[in-house]
């Protein structure tokens, strides 16, 4: 019955050979980290939103500590703080609290 899901796979496989080694040598690298030096063999919690959120979290783990090899512990600070006050200027312009939305420019003259 899968004959010929399977041929057509092996085709599909052997004409696009460079671009499946590529993607063993960058993408699948990182779930081989998970599972034998993490031991991330399966998930710890059930549903589908909750696998996912365990997984991100897995991923800003392994992306920190790439992050910390390639630039350096100093030098992923310095972004990361110049990130974060980015982040949070943002974040104050879009979600700020009611009270600051409203405020209104007094000016005080002497009479």
């Amino acid at each position: 019955i899968h004959q010929a899901y399977t041929e057509r796979n092996d085709r599909r496989v052997a004409r696009y050979r460079d671009f499946y080694r590529t993607r063993q040598e960058i993408i699948e690298h990182i779930f081989g980290t998970w599972k034998r030096q993490w031991g991330m063999t399966h998930s710890v919690v059930k549903g589908k939103t909750k696998v996912e959120s365990e997984y991100r979290l897995a991923a800003i783990a392994y992306n920190l500590l790439r992050a910390t090899q390639i630039l350096g512990l100093k030098k992923l600070q310095e972004q990361l703080r110049s990130f974060f006050f980015v982040f949070l200027c943002l974040l104050w312009s879009t979600w700020r609290p009611k009270s600051a939305r409203y405020l209104v420019s007094v000016n005080y003259e002497n009479k």
